[in-house]
């Protein structure tokens, strides 16, 4: 009985390990932390692209924010599509989870996360922002990174393109066909159950002898 608690409990922290996983699938370059972007807010909205590999879940979102000084990330309202401003693979408003990385005279500089879960094929995809609050209700700005990734904007005067922003997805991506160097759960799991049954075997011989 023992054996059997100990096993249950072995298998268990492997599935918590296995579903708290999430890997980086995109980076937009190095977080700068120098240029405000676009605004993110109800008048004007920002889109960047960004290429997966494979069919990936996203999990994860992380952008570099700039809220004036004495405030901090609030609030966004996101879109996932295949062409710029689109929303068909997803969409929906977050609330922030925030650390700040600089301070300037008249601006915060902040990583911002928030989850969301969005599964997308292989292939090229927009991540857009929009809506932006800070807690002292004013909008935000999007870190500039000069990074790979297509930018434009669009507001109520006009639309055109921009310099990139900072942003990083993670996610459980699926690898295509082939070996794969990171063993898949299943295996995983039945390794250690093969080593718990193989720990009992001997501890039961010993006895026995």
């Amino acid at each position: 009985m023992k054996f059997v608690k100990i096993l249950a409990a072995a298998l268990g922290s492997l599935v918590v390990a296995f579903s708290a996983s999430a890997d980086v699938v995109y980076e937009n370059g190095a977080f700068d932390a120098t240029f405000q972007g676009a605004q993110i807010s109800p008048s004007q909205i920002v889109s960047n692209s960004f290429t997966l590999v494979s069919a990936t879940t996203l999990a994860r979102v992380t952008v570099g924010l700039w809220p004036p000084s004495n405030t901090s990330p609030m609030s966004l309202k996101w879109s996932i599509g295949s062409s710029v401003f689109g929303n068909e693979y997803g969409t929906g408003a977050a609330f922030l989870s925030s650390t700040r990385v600089m301070e300037y005279a008249s601006f915060n500089v902040y990583l911002a996360t928030f989850d969301l879960t969005v599964a997308l094929p292989g292939g090229d995809f927009w991540l857009t922002l929009s809506d932006g609050v800070s807690t002292g209700g004013a909008s935000l700005g999007w870190d500039i990174n000069f990074g790979p990734s297509l930018a434009h904007y669009r507001n109520i005067a006009d639309s055109g393109t921009a310099d990139s922003e900072y942003f990083k997805l993670e996610g459980t991506q699926v690898i295509g066909p082939g070996p794969s160097p990171v063993p898949e759960p299943a295996s995983l799991a039945i390794f250690a159950i093969g080593l718990l049954c193989a720990a009992a075997a001997r501890r039961c011989v010993t006895r026995a002898v």
